[in-house]
């Protein structure tokens, strides 16, 4: 009775013992979906800072040039995207100068892509934690 009961605590152990991680190793073959190349995401990412910032330029997006490091082009939202307003939940003030507000320009014209449909199902705000996490800090 003894060896069985030794026996159940033991295999008991080898079930909750730690089995190695399997390492998880990118494929070196990516193939992008179908038509992905005519997807609007598809061709923001490809842009460079120049025609991105032209873009936000011809869509009459309000925004200001910003710094950030990591970001390749940091850009500031200074007013809605048709109607709709994205923001954290800082104050008017802070939100002046909040790291958390900055995006890359490509996300922005996403935003601005994401805003026309919000737009149509009368959303008029986004509360976002941050678009922009500079290393080292904590979210507020």
């Amino acid at each position: 009775m003894r060896w069985l009961g030794l026996l159940v605590l033991a295999s008991s152990a080898s079930a909750f013992a730690k089995t190695p991680k399997k390492i998880w190793k990118p494929s070196s073959r990516y193939e992008l979906p179908a038509h992905a190349d005519e997807m609007p995401a598809f061709h923001y990412s490809s842009m460079t800072q120049d025609e991105c910032v032209a873009e936000l330029k011809a869509r009459d997006i309000p925004y200001a040039e910003e710094t950030a490091r990591g970001v390749d082009q940091p850009v500031r939202l200074t007013g809605p995207l048709h109607g709709v307003t994205f923001r954290t939940d800082e104050s008017a003030a802070k939100r002046e100068s909040s790291p958390y507000e900055i995006a890359d320009c490509r996300l922005v014209l996403a935003l601005d892509d994401f805003a026309q449909i919000l737009e149509k199902h009368d959303v008029v705000e986004v509360r976002h934690y941050s678009m922009y996490r500079p290393p080292g800090k904590s979210l507020p």
